[in-house]
């Protein structure tokens, strides 16, 4: 078992911080750190993506528009969905891609 303290990986930076936690054959788990106004624009993957905000508020942007969102907010993206984020304020989120899209090239 691998375990990480997500809080030690989050750091606030010029642009959004993005870090990899794991990556296996079978998932991918990705800590996305936003300062206030910054943005992860839309983008698809081939696979599902589940973002849970951690910490902060924002909106998560989707082909339906934008959702605004806060911590303990969660939201199910379906293969080839767009999907995206916006910080009102410092906000923390880990997504949680399965399965590994960079695996099922």
């Amino acid at each position: 078992m691998k375990v990480i303290d997500v809080n030690e990986k989050i750091e606030y930076r010029k642009h959004p911080d993005v870090k990899e936690l794991h990556d296996s054959s079978k998932s991918k788990v990705v800590l996305f750190s936003l300062s206030e106004g910054q943005e992860i624009p839309p983008h698809v993957s081939s696979s599902e993506v589940i973002m849970l905000v951690l910490d902060g508020e924002g909106s998560f942007h989707s082909k339906n528009g934008e959702t605004e969102v806060k911590a303990g907010s969660i939201a199910f993206c379906e293969p080839d969905e767009p999907h995206g984020m916006k910080a009102k304020e410092k906000m923390v989120v880990l997504a949680f891609i399965i399965p590994n899209p960079s695996i099922n090239l």
